[in-house]
């Protein structure tokens, strides 16, 4: 098994986040978002990952933990939202790592399968709300629309400015233009959910992996 030995403090109080400007759009259909987090605050509205631009009838895609806990994973303009899923389940343990997985593909045939999100391995299936998107809807992650349009990790960019993330962040990985599963980045050993090696993704156009390896200060 792989063992992440470095991971990234985000601060709430410092105003911590970080951001990428794409030079060109990408998949806007499919993609896949996964990371190891650990939370520091709680019973406040933070943002994992993220854009808004308001600009263009304010777009706003992110995917964000609620105050109570939950996990949400939005798209929404001024006329109402495109998608919308909100978690029974709640991530409220302050001394667990979580490995959470987001994936878009509005491709597919069934609108369930269009959204999917994971937990520690396990795909999520119990919703507060749950509103799919469209055959082929094409979401504001990957737009390239305008030079204030950003890509907000620990935070949706450039808004939302009282929501970032509070925590550590580990193995951060985007992946551009494919629909991935868990077990592209962890496996279960023992009965437990661990990371393992990664090798062999294509990241396409706009995607990346942090690794947070460089250990000096921002």
């Amino acid at each position: 098994p792989e063992t992440i030995n470095q991971s990234l403090r985000f601060e709430d109080g410092d105003s911590a986040y970080l951001y990428r400007t794409f030079s060109g759009a990408g998949n806007t259909k499919t993609w896949t978002w996964s990371g190891w987090i650990k939370r520091g605050n709680f019973d406040t509205y933070q943002n994992l990952f993220g854009t808004i631009d308001l600009t263009v009838t304010n777009r706003q895609n992110y995917l964000m933990l609620q105050n109570d806990g939950t996990i949400a994973f939005y798209n929404y303009t001024t006329s109402g939202y495109n998608y919308q899923l909100t978690t029974n389940v709640v991530l409220r343990d302050p001394t667990s790592w979580y490995h959470l997985v987001f994936v878009q593909d509005t491709t597919q045939s069934t609108s369930s399968d269009r959204l999917k999100m994971y937990v520690n391995g396990t795909q999520i299936t119990s919703f507060s709300t749950a509103n799919y998107p469209s055959l082929n809807f094409d979401g504001w992650i990957n737009q390239n629309v305008g030079s204030g349009v950003r890509l907000g990790i620990g935070r949706v960019y450039p808004y939302n400015t009282s929501q970032y993330f509070d925590g550590y962040m580990a193995e951060v990985n985007f992946i551009d233009g494919t629909a991935l599963t868990p077990t592209s980045f962890g496996e279960t050993k023992n009965g437990v959910w661990i990371p393992k090696e990664i090798s062999g993704l294509t990241y396409g156009t706009n995607g990346f992996r942090l690794t947070f390896a460089d250990s000096s200060s921002l």
